[in-house]
């Protein structure tokens, strides 16, 4: 097993059991039944799970175990997802294929929690689309991919917006990218979603060294297309140009639909990962 492939799945694990943690009682969701949305406080009665007693309410009420409270949320309903996975070259530098495989997994199993089914649209040297599965099978065949050929391959999302256009109008679709995309790739993509009468989010992998000042110069991944090779190129023109393709970029489009995954230790975003998602699937 290759060092890129036990990377990618000790990421996935780590997002998995972080999901698991929240599905057990760190996070509203609790069960396949309920949701995250807050409705409200009430009583304790018997039956309910013990683990949704809200321990401060019931301690302010003074009336010590005499009396609990416990906290009620909304139910979810079943949704139908598309995944799309940028597996390009790209995706390699400085160990984005980690966070996403942390993402993927993250959501995965909250989506398995809640029973969905997912769609799984791959991006590398070609584009490959999968029929609804359960969310964590999905999880698995990118993972055979990443331990079996790895990231590869420079498509842009321009090239999978088709598959988009083929499912069911109104699938909510996330996506797992990062910025070496072309403006009109994204553009599409979301123009395409929004005509459904659906909705789109674009989880974008960023790491040290390809926006701005690190130490030592500007720098860009720079991609082989022949050879999927990179380097890193210090070069401020060349960082002027990322800076201008990002900016009009967020310009195209609206904040709440580009979620920015920093791939930096103690940095990941875990309630926007965790509530952006929860907003998508509710457009199922």
């Amino acid at each position: 097993m290759s060092e890129q492939c036990v990377r990618a799945r000790r990421a996935a694990h780590a997002g998995r059991a972080r999901a698991e943690s929240l599905i057990a009682g760190e996070h509203p969701l609790r069960t396949p039944g309920p949701g995250l949305e807050f409705v409200g406080i009430r009583e304790y009665a018997l039956g309910d799970d013990f683990r949704r007693i809200d321990w401060r309410v019931s301690a302010r009420v003074g009336l010590g175990l005499e009396k609990l409270f416990v906290r009620e949320y909304s139910a979810e309903k079943r949704a139908r997802l598309a995944y799309l996975v940028d597996l390009t070259g790209s995706m390699r530098f400085k160990g984005k294929f980690e966070r996403l495989a942390y993402a993927l997994a993250l959501h995965a199993r909250i989506s398995e929690a809640l029973r969905d089914e997912v769609a799984l649209i791959t991006l590398s040297d070609r584009v490959q689309a999968y029929g609804f599965s359960s969310p964590m099978a999905a999880v698995e065949h990118v993972l055979k991919r990443l331990c079996s050929g790895g990231v590869y391959g420079s498509l842009d999302l321009r090239d999978a917006s088709i598959y988009i256009a083929g499912y069911q109008w109104g699938l909510p679709v996330a996506v797992y990218t990062d910025y070496a995309n072309s403006i009109e790739g994204f553009a599409r993509i979301y123009s395409l979603s929004r005509a459904a009468g659906g909705s789109v989010r674009f989880y974008v992998f960023t790491a040290p060294g390809e926006k701005g000042f690190q130490g030592g110069g500007w720098g860009l991944p720079l991609l082989e297309e022949e050879t999927s090779a990179l380097s890193l190129a210090h070069l401020d023109e060349f960082s002027v140009m990322v800076q201008r393709h990002i900016l009009l970029l967020r310009s195209r489009l609206p904040p709440r639909f580009l979620v920015e995954v920093p791939v930096m230790d103690g940095t990941l975003e875990l309630r926007r990962l965790i509530t952006s998602y929860m907003e998508l699937r509710r457009k199922a």
